[in-house]
């Protein structure tokens, strides 16, 4: 019998794809509780290079990995989620959208970061003082283009 392309999205649809209640913990913890649930989970070392080639070269496999990413004093950074080794991922900031429409830079940030909300508004607005990993400040200039680099917070 040969396996079809709805039969495999199918498979993949009943497996848990991300964990929201881990943002913020410990990073360690967090890749212990995933492996006791039968979930391959690695840390991110921080390198730019691409993950080893030893992990997930099998598509099917690869989107199987969770890569975690160490934030302030070993926070996970962001919500683990299936699939989702970046080489910036770790980062804090995004200076590549300084001048880009607004409404585009979110629309990258939220992709490129699984659960951040953007908050947004005219050059310098006031902030809250409480430092967050699932927020990022969104300057914007008069013309509706990013002013100053988003970034966590």
């Amino acid at each position: 019998m040969a396996v079809s392309d709805e039969n495999i999205l199918n498979a993949f649809a009943k497996i848990q794809e991300a964990w929201p209640e881990f943002e913020g913990e410990n990073i360690h913890d967090v890749q212990k509780q995933l492996e006791m649930k039968g979930v391959k989970a690695l840390i991110h070392d921080g390198s730019t290079t691409p993950p080893p080639s030893s992990i997930g070269t099998d598509a099917a496999v690869w989107i199987q990995d969770v890569w975690l990413y160490p934030g302030l004093e070993d926070q996970v950074l962001g919500i683990p989620a299936r699939g989702r080794w970046h080489p910036d991922r770790a980062k804090t900031g995004w200076p590549e959208l300084v001048g880009t429409p607004f409404k585009e830079a979110a629309k990258i940030i939220t992709a490129e970061q699984l659960g951040v909300k953007v908050v947004y508004g005219p050059e310098g607005f006031i902030r809250l003082q409480d430092y967050r990993l699932d927020r990022v400040f969104l300057d914007d200039d008069k013309t509706g283009n990013v002013a100053l680099v988003p970034r966590l917070g």
